[in-house]
């Protein structure tokens, strides 16, 4: 056994707890948590909202800002100094910079 083994296994039989008994049965265990029809759902503060979603601007900037990162290969490729990648250049910041403000609007509402 190397040197690391061993002193790994000291350390952990050190510092186990000495009192730790075996549950037999699961009604035992009270760190365990259930959810399910018994019991509420957690309350983490989210709100689950309804089948219409109501993330629609959440949505529309995650597409607006995926369309930047396509625009922004393009204007990467192009010739220097060309009117294309001037073009996608304007388009880059365009969409990038409306999917961030869209996606802040949904983050904030």
């Amino acid at each position: 056994m190397s040197l690391i083994n061993r002193m790994v296994l000291g350390m952990s039989i050190l510092f186990c707890p000495l009192t730790a008994n075996a549950a037999t049965n699961w009604s035992q265990v009270d760190w365990v948590e259930l959810h399910g029809p018994e019991k509420p759902p957690p309350d983490d503060g989210y709100e689950f909202k309804g089948a219409k979603g109501g993330n629609g601007l959440g949505k529309l900037g995650l597409a607006s800002f995926g369309a930047g990162v396509v625009t922004s290969v393009l204007y990467l490729t192009a010739e220097p100094d060309s009117e294309r990648q001037d073009k996608m250049g304007t388009y880059t910041l365009g969409l990038l910079g409306g999917g961030v403000a869209l996606l802040a609007i949904e983050r904030v509402r």
